[in-house]
């Protein structure tokens, strides 16, 4: 996968879920971890580490243990990319 229409479809499905109401958790959470791993995928490490970052202030914020190792990844990642 990878394609333009691969892209397409992911951005038509995060920025249908950005008019959600928020509050609920789960959601949240995913939304941004498509959003910052969407921006990985397209090479916007700007966008990848704001994203990362975010994601793990949420899911600190909500206490998600189970995805805090993952989230922590992210943000490492997304920092190592964008220093190149």
């Amino acid at each position: 996968r990878g394609s333009v229409d691969d892209f397409i479809e992911a951005h038509r499905m995060v920025d249908r879920w950005q008019v959600r109401p928020p509050g609920i958790t789960a959601t949240d959470l995913w939304w941004l971890k498509s959003r910052a791993l969407l921006a990985r995928a397209e090479g916007n490490p700007d966008d990848y580490v704001e994203l990362s970052k975010a994601y793990l202030e949420a899911c600190t914020k909500l206490d998600a243990r189970g995805r805090l190792p993952e989230a922590h990844r992210m943000v490492d990642q997304s920092l190592a990319l964008r220093q190149g």
